[in-house]
This record gives structure tokens, sequence and C-alpha cells, in this order.
């Protein structure tokens, strides 16, 4: 109510300024008019007595006629200026009624006007943004302006370089962050291309072609999972999207097996987790049994506190870094312990494992592919 009262408090002073000019020109023209009926009565007036005094013997005729002289000089002059106002009253009377026209416009039509488009275009009822939040938008969108700029590079280097492996490998998951999930689907293509298959390349290019496709997982994509199975049987992703297949295929058993063998191996730090318990309990629900009960190491783990929960991912991490130790001949091991590390901030320690895994399988050109992509994923570098 007080925003109403201090909008129209403005209004009216606004409008009060605008027409100011148009009330003092109307009275102007009024007082103009009236000094000039009152200087011609007084110049007659004076004339007047210039021939009583003349009578009387007061003025000889010459001063009596000098006087009435300067008298009828002033008063041609006073009648010239009264017959141009007599000749300018028609168009005076339309500039007054143009006047009290726009007086009324100013102080009925304009007000109305304003405030059916505020109310029609506006937003009274939405508050301010805090001075923060507006920087904050405006780095945000300077911010944007920067990447597009920078993938728009990106894609003039590409055109003319369509074989720059490099360049596809930066700008797909630009492209899936942004939301062009079919230009992410050619990316990914080219890299794979030019770089050949990895269960992770794969498994990029299917979820890719799932975005595009808004969460359907189509044939094709379901072979690119299976073919990253083929390589690596204990990818988290390719087995993720599969399950989700078969839930959309409405094959409730597979899909309810294939869940609880992904949540076995699921840990608290699994983003999947929780969705995939959700997509398990909507299996069972569909063949008519009742929610997981917590039974999985996965699930009993997730019921915990979050300080019990660290200790035992940080129990699990040093029991798997201790079998590497004797037996460090599995890769995917060594990429769930890199992982393992970044997830609980512990940067040194995960580019230690990674210089550990590129000796132990600086020969296997496939395994030194994968822990560079990997760590490229996660921003580590090995220092050899």
């Amino acid at each position: 109510m007080l925003f109403w009262i201090v909008l129209t408090i403005m209004l009216g002073s606004a409008i009060f300024l605008a027409i100011l000019p148009l009330l003092r020109s109307a009275r102007n023209d009024s007082a103009t008019a009236e000094t000039f009926d009152n200087d011609i009565a007084v110049f007659k007036d004076q004339l007047a007595e210039i021939e009583r005094d003349l009578k009387r013997g007061v003025l000889n005729e010459r001063d009596a006629e000098s006087a009435r002289s300067e008298i009828s000089r002033r008063l041609i002059e006073a009648n010239a200026k009264a017959e141009n106002t007599s000749e300018t009253a028609a168009s005076g009377q339309k500039a007054t009624l143009f006047r009290k026209f726009s007086a009324a416009f100013a102080f009925v039509v304009v007000p109305v006007i304003a405030a059916l488009m505020y109310v029609t275009l506006g937003s009274p009822e939405l508050n301010d943004q805090p001075l923060q939040a507006r920087v904050q938008n405006q780095q945000q969108n300077s911010d944007q302006s920067q990447i597009l700029g920078l993938v728009e590079r990106v894609e003039t280097h590409l055109a003319a370089n369509p074989d720059d492996d490099q360049g596809w490998e930066v700008v797909a998951p630009v492209y899936q962050r942004m939301g062009r999930y079919d230009d992410a689907v050619r990316a990914f293509e080219n890299i794979i291309r030019l770089r050949g298959d990895t269960e992770p390349r794969l498994s990029d290019l299917g979820e890719a072609i799932v975005l595009s496709q808004e969460g359907v997982v189509t044939q094709r994509a379901e072979k690119l999972f299976q073919r990253g199975i083929a390589l690596d049987a204990t990818a988290i992703r390719p087995r993720f999207f599969l399950a989700m297949g078969l839930t959309q295929e409405s094959k409730f058993q597979q899909a309810a097996q294939a869940w609880e063998a992904l949540l076995e191996e699921a840990t608290p730090q699994s983003a999947w987790a929780p969705g995939a318990l959700d997509q398990l309990n909507m299996a069972r629900s569909q063949l008519g049994l009742p929610p997981a009960e917590p039974s999985n190491s996965a699930a009993s783990i997730m019921s915990l506190s979050q300080q019990e929960q660290q200790e035992m991912i940080s129990t699990m991490v040093a029991g798997l870094a201790a079998k590497l130790e004797e037996e460090p001949g599995n890769l995917a091991d060594w990429l769930r312990l890199i992982r393992s590390y970044v997830v609980l901030e512990r940067p040194d320690d995960a580019v230690e494992a990674l210089r550990k895994a590129e000796t132990q399988f600086a020969s296997d050109q496939r395994a030194m592919t994968e822990l560079n992509d990997m760590a490229g994923s996660l921003g580590l570098t090995a220092q050899n």
C-alpha cells in the first residue's frame, strides 16, 4: 500500500510541474487584455481633463495642443494593442481550450494509462533483488559470454581442422553442460573416430545420446554401453544406463537384478546410488514386492551418520590401497582408488596413486589411455 501512495504522490507532482506553464500562460493572456482596457480609459480621462483645464484658463492653447498630441499618440498605441488583442481573441479562446484539454488529459488520462500499463506489464509484488545477487548475475552472464566466445573459437578451429582430437575433447563436455546434446553427440563421435574405443568414451557418447533423446535409452545407446562393458565389466556408468533401459522396457525382473548388483558396489560418495535405489524400489513395486531393505552394503552405509560414513569410507579406501600394494595389476581398482582420493579431497594421495598406476601400466597403451582420460577429467597430473 505504501508503494502505491508514494507512486501517486510522485506522479501528481510530475503532472503538476508539467502543466504549470500552461496555467501561467492562460493567466498572462487575461492580465494583458485587462491592462490594455485600463490604459485606454486612463488616456480618455486625461484628454477630458485637458479640455477642462483649457476652459478654466489653466492651460493655453499651445500647451493644450501639445498635451493632446502626446495623449493621442499613446491612445493610438493602446487602441492598436486593443485591436490586436481583439483580433487574436478567437485564437486565444482556442488556445485556452487546448490548455484546458491538455491539463485534463495530464491529470486524468495519463495516470490511468500509466496505472493500466504497470498492472499489466509490471510486477508490483516482486521483491527487490539484493545488490549481491545482481552482481552475481552479472558475473554469471559475463562468465557465460566468455564460455560462448571460447566455444565459438574452438568451433572455428575445428571447422578448419576436423581431425584435431584435443579440440573435440575440449568442446564435447562443454556442449553437454550447455544442453547442446546433439553437438555433444557429434563431438564424442569424433573423439572415438580419432582416438578409438574405451569404456569412458563409449559411455560419454551413449550418455549424450540418452540426453539428446530426453532420457530414453535407445538401441544405439544400448549397443554403446554393451561395448563399454565388454571393455570394462566393472564400469558403473554403462551398467547404470543399461539397467535404466530395462526399466523403460518394462523388464522389471531383470532391472531389479541389475540395480541390486550395482548397489552392492555403491559407496556413500556414489552420486548415482540414491537414484539407483529409487529405480530398484520402483521395479520391485511393479513386481509386487516391498521396498528394498538396507541389507546390502550401500544401503547400510547410507543409513549411517555423516561422520560414520566418512570413517567407513576412509577404512574402505585404505583397504583398497593395501590390496593394490599386494596385487597391483587390477586397473579398475586403481581407477577406483584415484577417484576415491579425489572425493575425499586428498589430491596429493590421488596424484601419488596415479603415478604408481602409470608406472605399473607403462607398457599397456589402452590402460595408459584410460588413466590419462580419468586424470584429465579429475584435473590431476602425475609427477614422474
